[in-house]
């Protein structure tokens, strides 16, 4: 009848979801009768008690009333005594009301009667306070109103007394009735728990059996032991299960049998393939572990792939800037990004490590590809380059000076007669060697900039003071072609730290620049705006434009514009000087361009407080 697994856990599921049940009720049922009880003991002696308490309170008020009456203040003794006799009262109909022990009726009606003689001794005191003398009214207290207010207090104390001892007894009621039924449960509990435990082991172990030599099946084929078989003849779903697997895993050893060589055959050619690659190579599995060294990494970091498998790449190179890199493109959304880093292994050796991110099809990450290239000669030629360039323009500095100083004594002495033909030759002259060494001081700034032997002298200063001078040196030169030269910038621009020469030749080479390249009857506007973080600058003209595929390399050395009907004025330094200068204040500089739309070349340069600066 039974025979689906299904419907045999079932049943054991619906005997102790019954076993529960019943536990339930019986635990539901007790509860019941001790809450009852409970409210009995909070409800009925309770409110007596708190009422007993009310009247005490009152009684002794009134009794002070009398006093005050007496002794004090007429009129305010009155008043309090007729306030707490209605408060009496009250509390005495609450009491009256909620009569629950035997002879508590008879003391409530004996209080009833004493209270009623009480007030009425205490108006008999008013008629003697006001027709006799102060002593027969004191007198008249003591021996009256004074005994009456005891036996009110003695009756009142016996009422509480009856109730706290109902309470108690009421208490201990219902501890027995709790006690009781906590046994019950239990033992109930207990009951219960051993059956449930045994049922359980028993049918767990019937049902679960097969289900246990099905895993110790499929352990044994992830395992590599394709070639299994079980036999299970339960009649269930369980034996329809084995009976699929042992097709599956016929299936799997045949399948292995004619693919295994092939595809271990394609795996050792990739192998072989990446333990042959000239730069050093590692594969990572997401958790940073080593999962393969090629030959060039062993050698070069004097590491043994068999020692470093399955431990964290920091254990087998102790590099944190190559580890943050990784860790960067592993947290970022990029699939692959490249960094230049220097390791010191006897001598500084520079590579361009190249992280690769490999997904699966979801989305997670299954490999972290880390590939070094090496690219120490790239930089060593860079240097040799970079010291050429530096060399070269001291060697021309000198000459340059020289011609410098005799051009300006032959344009200046009257001594020498020359036409105005001559004349031009020495403007000319003038003019080319001017611009010459322009370039040469933007090539030793440029070296100094990129080897790092700048001398930035930082302080704090006024960008506006730094664009009023800037603006104020190309004035001239913008009126001689004819172009207005506009400052749009706000007023009152935060105080920028920095070099303020240095950020002055940056606006001084882009404002020149748009000058360049600008007509008669165009317009160059120079402008800044500030918020929170930075100071942005902006210097924008009406000029030809950049074509597009220039815009991302326009700061890069010796870059030069062509095609495009674009003027060629220049060798390509003065936006790398730029490009430098921001650099090395922690900013940055880019291009917006359009062609025959002009230029807009934009400066973003950080806020700093002197706190910044002292953390």
């Amino acid at each position: 009848m039974f025979k689906s697994l299904i419907s045999r856990i079932s049943i054991v599921y619906v005997g102790l979801v019954g076993l529960i049940a019943v536990i339930g009720l019986a635990s539901t049922f007790n509860l019941v009768r001790l809450e009852r009880s409970v409210d009995g003991l909070l409800s009925d002696n309770y409110k007596s008690i708190k009422a007993i308490s009310h009247m005490m309170e009152t009684v002794e008020r009134q009794d002070s009333a009398v006093l005050m009456y007496l002794n004090i203040d007429k009129e305010r003794g009155l008043e309090l005594f007729s306030q707490n006799n209605q408060m009496f009262m009250e509390w005495f109909v609450v009491q009256k009301n909620n009569i629950t022990e035997v002879s508590e009726a008879e003391l409530v009606d004996d209080l009833a009667l004493q209270y009623k003689e009480y007030v009425n001794i205490f108006l008999k005191l008013q008629e003697i306070r006001n027709t006799k003398e102060d002593e027969d009214a004191i007198k008249y207290y003591n021996e009256e109103i004074l005994t009456k207010f005891s036996q009110i207090k003695r009756i009142l104390s016996d009422l509480f007394v009856l109730n706290e001892n109902a309470m108690y007894e009421n208490n201990q009621r219902t501890s027995d009735n709790s006690r009781q039924s906590m046994y019950f449960i239990l033992i109930l509990s207990l009951i219960s728990v051993a059956g449930g435990f045994a049922a359980s082991r028993f049918f767990a172990h019937r049902f679960l059996a097969p289900i246990k030599q099905l895993s110790e099946g499929i352990s044994r084929v992830k395992s590599g032991e394709l070639n299994q078989y079980i036999e299970i003849n339960t009649g269930d779903e369980v034996q329809e299960l084995s009976k699929q697997f042992n097709d599956m895993t016929q299936r799997l050893y045949q399948f292995e049998q004619s693919t295994i060589g092939i595809l271990m055959a394609e795996k050792n050619k990739s192998l072989a393939i990446v333990k042959s690659i000239a730069d050093p190579l590692l594969v990572l599995d997401v958790n940073y572990r080593i999962i393969l060294i090629n030959d060039a990494c062993e050698s070069f970091f004097s590491i043994n792939e068999k020692r470093y498998i399955n431990r964290h790449i920091l254990e087998a190179i102790g590099n944190g800037e190559l580890f943050d890199h990784i860790s960067n493109v592993v947290e970022s959304s990029e699939d692959q990004k490249e960094k230049i880093i220097c390791f010191d292994n006897e001598d500084a050796f520079y590579f361009n490590i190249i992280v690769t991110v490999v997904r699966q099809s979801d989305g997670s990450i299954s490999n972290i590809i880390v590939l070094m290239q090496n690219i120490s000669e790239l930089k060593e030629l860079e240097k040799v380059k970079t010291d050429f360039i530096a060399n070269i323009s001291h060697e021309l500095r000198t000459p340059l000076t020289s011609i410098l100083m005799g051009i300006s004594i032959l344009s200046e002495t009257d001594k020498i007669n020359l036409n105005s033909d001559e004349k031009d030759i020495i403007e000319t002259i003038k003019e080319d060697s001017e611009h010459l060494e322009h370039l040469v001081n933007e090539l030793l700034e440029l070296s100094r900039l990129e080897s790092g032997k700048a001398i930035f002298r930082k302080d704090f200063y006024s960008i506006n003071k730094v664009l009023t001078s800037s603006i104020k040196q190309f004035q001239e030169y913008a009126d001689r072609k004819g172009i207005l030269l506009k400052d749009d910038s706000d007023y009152n621009l935060p105080i920028l730290y920095g070099d303020s020469d240095k950020i002055t030749w940056a606006i001084n080479n882009l404002i020149s620049n748009s000058l360049k390249y600008s007509d008669e009857g165009d317009t160059v506007f120079v402008y800044a705006k500030a918020d929170e973080k930075k100071v942005t600058l902006f210097v924008k003209d009406s000029g030809p434009g950049i074509p597009i595929e220039y815009v991302d390399d326009i700061f890069d050395r010796f870059v030069q514009v062509k095609g495009q009907g674009v003027e060629i004025k220049g060798i390509g330094l003065g936006l790398s000087v730029v490009k430098e200068i921001v650099k090395a204040h922690g900013g940055k500089v880019w291009c917006e361009s359009k062609v025959d739309s002009g230029s807009t070349f934009i400066i973003e340069l950080p806020l700093y407080s002197k706190e910044d600066l002292n953390e």
